[in-house]
Order: structure tokens, then sequence, then C-alpha cells
């Protein structure tokens, strides 16, 4: 059986500091339509993973893979 491509990118539970880290490392805000847009989140959600709120799987995948290979254009303003 051929495993996903996303179960080989081992990403562990994200802690509320661990997700404002990465944020500040992508000049991200934790409250802004920007950083909403990047997760395809609404900002009162990212304001949720701020407060506390668990954050999920593929949220935390998916700033990593950002911390990896950086933000795309449409997010950067390019």
């Amino acid at each position: 059986m051929i495993k996903p491509a996303w179960d080989s990118f081992p990403v562990k539970a994200m802690t509320t500091r661990q997700f404002r880290a990465a944020l500040k490392e992508l000049d991200l805000s934790t409250a802004s339509q920007r950083t909403a847009r990047a997760l395809g989140v609404s900002v009162r959600r990212c304001q949720g993973y701020v407060a506390g709120s668990a954050v999920p799987d593929p949220i935390a995948r998916l700033l990593a893979m950002y911390q990896i290979h950086g933000l795309p254009p449409d997010v950067r303003g390019d």
C-alpha cells in the first residue's frame, strides 16, 4: 500500500507558543487577513489558535511547509 505524501512529513501537535513563533518567523501577525488567507481560515480562527485553541494538524503541516519553502507569492504580496 502506498502512503499518502502528507504522512511522510512528520509534524507533531503544535502548541500555542509554537504557533506564535511560526507566525513571527514568517512575518505574519496573529490576527490579520493576510495570515488568515495564508492558512485558509478566518481571522477569528487565527485568534482562537493564539488564545489556546488546538491547532489542527493540517494547519501545523502548512506552517511547517511555509517555514521550509517560504510563503507563496499571493500571500507575500509579490
